[in-house]
């Protein structure tokens, strides 16, 4: 499980924070939302200026606000159960879509780097 790995790369493929807004409560941390990666922003026709993002989702593992790689790892491990935070399934399966689709076909090699 390397936050690193995946760091790399997201920095490859243009996917960043695009926000971090941090949330306090039982369970304190961050909603983060990441960009799409270059790619899918050339396939979209979209100016990189505007922000194209997949759903806010929660990332509660982190102290300080996280990078994309630290996200992912966290959004990967919650997938298997592994997160710090159990989600039932219907929750895990709408992640799991906005991951393949911020993803696309790059998803398989994002989740070999997560460990998962």
């Amino acid at each position: 499980m390397s936050a690193r790995r995946l760091q790399r790369l997201a920095d490859r493929d243009g996917i960043r924070v695009h926000s971090a807004e941090r949330i306090f409560g039982a369970r304190s941390g961050w909603l983060v939302r990441l960009t799409l990666s270059a790619r899918k922003f050339a396939e979209l026709g979209a100016s990189p200026d505007e922000p194209l993002c997949i759903a806010e989702w929660p990332c509660v593992g982190a102290r300080s606000r996280p990078g994309a790689g630290d996200v992912l790892l966290e959004w990967f491990a919650t997938l298997v159960g592994r997160g710090p935070e159990r989600v039932p399934p219907e929750v895990g399966t709408a992640l799991n879509d906005d991951l393949r689709y911020l993803l696309g076909d790059t998803y398989g090699e994002y989740k070999r780097a997560s460990g998962f």
